[in-house]
């Protein structure tokens, strides 16, 4: 069984908690070694599956280990910045309000338009009919 820990600690602390835990991972590597030696000739097969297992897994551990370093050094040597933004939201809204700020200004227009028409039809029609 397997369980992912998460934790937040001092950046200054990184260092010697990698140290710990990959230490552990030492004292894993040791006990196959132990296993391997004190294991007797009729259990060698079954053994040295088992021991074989044991070391994939360490390998692999180890592999996450140096992963997650090569993360934490990554992050030390990039400057702070703030988090960065969904920009896809931000252009979708922005353009959302784009469009509606067109849709108004087109009904402004018409607007304007249509009282602009009615005063010439005013004017038409008030003009004097000579006859």
């Amino acid at each position: 069984m397997r369980a992912t820990i998460s934790f937040e600690t001092d950046v200054d602390q990184v260092d010697d908690i990698m140290a710990v835990v990959v230490k552990k991972e030492s004292d894993n590597i040791r006990s196959v070694a132990h296993t391997l030696e004190t294991t007797k000739t009729h259990e060698l097969e079954a053994k040295l599956g088992e021991s074989l297992e044991a070391l994939y897994r360490v390998a692999h551990q180890l592999e996450q280990y140096k992963s997650m370093m090569g993360s934490f050094a990554r992050a030390k040597l990039e400057p702070s910045m703030p988090p960065p933004t969904d920009e896809k939201t931000d252009s979708v809204n922005s353009m959302r309000q784009v469009l509606e700020a067109a849709q108004n200004m087109k009904k402004f227009d018409s607007f304007i338009e249509s009282i602009n028409q009615s005063q010439q039809e005013e004017d038409i029609d008030e003009k004097p009919q000579e006859g």
